[in-house]
């Protein structure tokens, strides 16, 4: 996970080429991550055409939105971004929380996908691999036709990249929520790693934030893992 600061962003890139909405409106309409602070210049020289690419979205949406229809929603961001590549099976819970601005991209096999440590045990590492590899042939057909459709022929084990931008409250609520030991290990371990990020920056809120960090053998239920925490845990 990566975490920035949406008031830099925007001083530096009004300073760099006087067009602040950049980062979340590129971060919508490619598959690119967003650049670390150092690299905001050198990025920029690489990447002039997203500008073009950027404007070219604006004015789409602009085109087709109602009078009452808000602008593009990649504008909603501010205060601390966050960016999220996580399994898709995963992300779809954190999709649900909806108190802040969310943008993600589209699915693609190109960032990779989990291995679930289930397939792994049961030896079908090779099977499952073998099936990904077939299905990343079927999305290269497709997408050549169109993206969107393609996104179909990606799978739950495929990672996606999300943008969030949330309030602290928000985010002390996904920690404590999704962190709890009954959660998925995929979202328990982006909450983890949420607080640590929240821990450097707000410190004393952190501190007083209910963390589980319990961690379980793969592919036990919620009454396993009771019963792993009173025979097992530390023996």
């Amino acid at each position: 996970m990566n975490i920035y600061s949406a008031d830099q962003m925007t001083k530096t890139m009004r300073s760099l080429t006087g067009k602040p909405e950049f980062f979340s409106l590129y971060f919508n309409e490619d598959n690119i991550p967003i650049p670390k602070p150092a690299q905001y210049k050198r990025f920029l020289l690489g990447h002039s055409h997203l500008f073009s690419f950027v404007d070219f979205a604006l004015a789409r949406q602009a085109a087709e939105k109602e009078q009452k229809d808000q602008l593009h929603p990649a504008l909603n961001h501010g205060g601390e971004m966050k960016e999220i590549l996580m399994d898709y099976g995963g992300d779809r819970d954190v999709h649900r929380h909806r108190r802040g601005a969310s943008t993600t991209q589209t699915l693609t096999p190109y960032h990779g996908a989990e291995i679930p440590p289930e397939i792994s045990l049961a030896g079908l590492q090779r099977v499952f691999l073998a099936a990904l590899a077939e299905m990343h042939n079927a999305y290269i057909e497709v997408s050549g036709e169109n993206q969107h459709v393609a996104q179909l022929m990606t799978t739950m084990a495929h990672r996606r990249r999300r943008l969030v931008s949330w309030q602290l409250g928000q985010d002390g609520y996904f920690v404590e929520l999704r962190g709890r030991r009954e959660g998925h290990d995929s979202y328990r371990a982006i909450a983890h790693e949420l607080v640590g990020l929240d821990a450097c920056v707000f410190p004393l809120v952190a501190a007083h934030l209910h963390v589980d960090r319990r961690t379980y053998p793969p592919g036990l239920t919620k009454a396993a893992r009771d019963w792993y925490d009173t025979t097992k845990r530390n023996v």
